[in-house]
């Protein structure tokens, strides 16, 4: 591929977009490249959620983000436009991505890549026709050894999920963190060993040890932590908040991790 030159504006443009993209993270992006409202329309149910500027802002700082929640707050939709963001930021790039079942990764994350790749793809055609998405993975076409995500379900009887990835820049994701037996969080630390690595782990906090809970405890200074709480997010039904409270009570441990 032949090299723009420095005078060409088309590839100042794009390199002032990519410069931004890195410095405000993935909400950014969601706004300039997917055409998000910047704010969380409550009638129309459309917008970049008001935690995800917060977050977006501790990733780039950080590296490293746990983000605890309820039910329904846009998680799995952070994370999948958190993977494109990555892919178009950062060349070369690995992003290893794992949760603890099949259907969590296929058909929720990965299903959710595919929607916003669709989106892309009537915002910023040009950009779009970069990458290709198949069941499991997500490539740019020109260099598909280089830069890529995959999905691989987590097991304690196959801990390779995280294990053997290496690159100048490195995304490791883990979607329902919290069900993610630890040994696969072990094998894959290797990968974190390069300066470029950034992680993003987020999950209901269903169990009281393991290592996404203690990014939230004993770990906490090496990471950004996060908890939002369904009840302040616009994305959450009401009903579904008072069938919860109902059922269970609001003071019970079920309302704690599925809505607070």
């Amino acid at each position: 591929m032949k090299k723009p030159s420095k005078d060409n504006k088309e590839f100042t443009d794009a390199q002032k977009r990519i410069i931004r993209w890195r410095k405000e993270g993935p909400a950014r992006f969601a706004v300039d490249a997917l055409g998000m409202p910047e704010k969380w329309d409550d009638v129309k149910k459309i917008g970049v959620m008001p935690w995800w500027w917060e977050a977006s802002a501790k990733l780039v700082e950080k590296k490293r983000l746990s983000v605890r929640s309820g039910h329904g707050v846009g998680k799995t939709t952070f994370i999948a436009i958190s993977v494109m963001w990555f892919m178009v930021c950062y060349f070369p790039t690995k992003i290893p991505c794992t949760a603890p079942t099949a259907h969590q990764l296929s058909d929720v994350l990965w299903a959710e890549i595919a929607k916003w790749l669709r989106v892309l793809e009537t915002k910023m055609p040009s950009l779009a026709e970069q990458f290709e998405w198949t069941q499991d993975e997500f490539r740019l076409k020109a260099a598909p050894k280089e830069s890529f995500a995959v999905a691989r379900t987590a097991r304690a009887d196959k801990p390779e999920a995280l294990q053997g990835f290496h690159s100048e820049n490195l995304l490791i994701v883990a979607d329902e963190a919290s069900g993610i037996p630890d040994i696969v969080f072990e094998v894959g630390q290797g990968a974190m060993s390069t300066e470029g690595t950034f992680a993003i782990l987020g999950a209901n906090p269903t169990r009281r040890s393991g290592m996404f809970y203690e990014t939230h405890h004993s770990l906490r200074e090496r990471w950004a932590t996060m908890v939002v709480n369904g009840e302040d997010c616009p994305m959450v039904s009401k009903q579904f908040i008072d069938d919860i409270a109902f059922q269970y009570g609001k003071d019970s441990n079920v309302y704690r991790v599925r809505v607070q």
